[in-house]
C-alpha cells in the first residue's frame, strides 16, 4: 500500500515491477502457461489448476510472498477462485478471487493468500455488511454481551468469539481461555 503522497510516475514504476516480478517468478516456477493482465491496481493471473488444490494453494503463497519480498515495501495480497472446465465460467472464477481478496485483507489482513473456498461464512457476510438489517442483529444479539463487559470489566464478547473461532469445541476454547470447562460452560 503506498502512501497517498506517491506520485504517478512513482506508482507506474511499482507498477512495472511489480508486474515482472510475478512474470519472471512464473517463467521459471510455473510449469504450465499462464496469462496476466492488469486491472487497476491488481495484477490477474489465469493459470492452469492441475495441481492438487493444497499444491495449487500453496504455490499461490509462495508466488505472493516472492513478489512481496522482491518489491521490499507495500503488502500484497492475493485471492484464488474456484476452478472451472468451462472457459465461460472463467468470468465466475474471476469474481470469486475478488471477493476473495477483499474478504481475505477486511478478515485476515494485509499480505495473505485466500481462496474464495475457505472464506465460509464471510462470504455470506460480505454481502451483507452495508445492510442495515446486519447492524441490528449484531446490536441486539451482541449489544448486552458488549454491555455486560463494559460494566463488569467482564470478557464475555472474548469467550463467544474464541467459543466460535474454535467451531464451538468447548474443551479447545477453555484451553485457549485458560479456563476450566465448567467455568467456560458457565460464561
Amino acid at each position: 500500500i503506498l502512501e497517498r503522497s506517491a506520485d504517478e510516475a512513482t506508482v507506474q514504476r511499482l507498477k512495472h515491477r511489480f508486474r515482472q516480478a510475478v512474470e519472471n517468478w512464473l517463467e521459471t516456477a510455473w510449469p504450465l502457461p499462464t496469462m496476466t493482465w492488469e486491472h487497476s491496481d491488481a495484477l490477474v493471473v489465469l493459470a492452469p489448476a492441475r495441481d492438487e488444490r493444497a499444491a495449487f494453494l500453496q504455490r499461490v503463497e509462495t508466488l505472493r510472498n516472492h513478489v512481496q519480498l522482491r518489491l521490499a515495501g507495500p503488502s500484497i495480497s492475493a485471492g484464488v477462485g474456484e476452478s472451472r472446465h468451462n472457459m465461460l465460467e472463467l468470468r465466475d472464477s474471476y469474481a470469486e478471487a475478488e471477493h476473495a481478496v477483499r474478504i481475505g485483507s477486511a478478515v485476515f489482513g494485509n499480505g495473505t493468500t485466500t481462496a474464495y473456498r475457505d472464506l465460509g461464512v464471510y462470504r455470506l457476510l460480505f454481502h451483507l455488511r452495508d445492510q442495515k438489517e446486519l447492524w441490528d442483529f449484531c446490536a441486539e444479539t451482541v449489544g448486552p454481551l458488549e454491555r455486560y463487559d463494559e460494566r463488569h470489566d467482564g470478557s464475555l464478547v472474548e469467550t463467544v468469539g474464541t467459543y466460535l473461532d474454535l467451531q464451538g469445541n468447548v474443551t479447545r476454547a477453555a484451553e485457549a481461555l485458560h479456563l476450566h470447562r465448567n467455568g467456560l460452560l458457565y460464561r
